[in-house]
């Protein structure tokens, strides 16, 4: 009996033993396997957190787009005012560029009507030909008519634009168009 004894304690021992074993391993695997979860679990909760982040920056970057669209749009609207302003400043400026070309040539004739009868000691023409005791007897917009002489019987002459003198060409304001037109016709 004691022998049976002892193979019965041994067998429960072994038995025992293999319960324990079974146990450890299963808490072992139970164990790394709550580390496994526990790891997961960060990782989760920092994608989580990373994904609120990335929301958030999302929501500030949708509300500071909303603000800058309204932004473009107040300007937009101002520009539009702005175009609508200076196209009016402009056909003002255009309106006042007109009267004033308008009174330039109205000065301009009234300064050349009243030329009729002006006296000059000398004029020489671009071309070298001297004149001498002038008096104007007409302006026209191809060039001047005149009487000249010395010895106080005059002779007429007409000069045309091309033939006029830079001083004279100022003084009856022949424009720069007119004198370039008159030189191209003359040669």
């Amino acid at each position: 009996m004691k022998r049976f004894f002892s193979v019965r304690y041994i067998i429960l021992l072994i038995a025992g033993l293999a319960i324990i074993y079974y146990f450890h391993i299963t808490r072992k695997r139970f164990a790394d396997g709550n580390a496994e979860l526990k790891i997961e679990l960060a990782d989760l909760k920092s994608e989580w957190i990373a994904l609120r982040v990335q929301e958030g920056e999302s929501a500030y970057a949708k509300e500071k787009l909303i603000e800058v669209n309204k932004r473009i749009e107040s300007l937009n609207d101002e520009a539009a005012e702005i175009r609508q302003s200076v196209s009016t400043e402009q056909l003002a400026v255009e309106s006042l560029e007109k009267r004033k070309k308008a009174l330039f040539f109205e000065y301009r004739e009234q300064v050349r009507r009243q030329a009729k009868g002006l006296r000059f000691d000398k004029m020489t023409t671009p071309q070298g030909k001297r004149y001498e005791n002038i008096e104007i007897t007409e302006v026209r917009p191809d060039g001047i008519s005149f009487r000249f002489g010395s010895d106080g019987s005059a002779s007429a002459r007409g000069v045309g634009l091309h033939e006029i003198p830079k001083e004279w060409i100022d003084y009856f304001m022949y424009t720069d168009a007119e004198v370039a037109e008159a030189r191209a016709k003359a040669k």
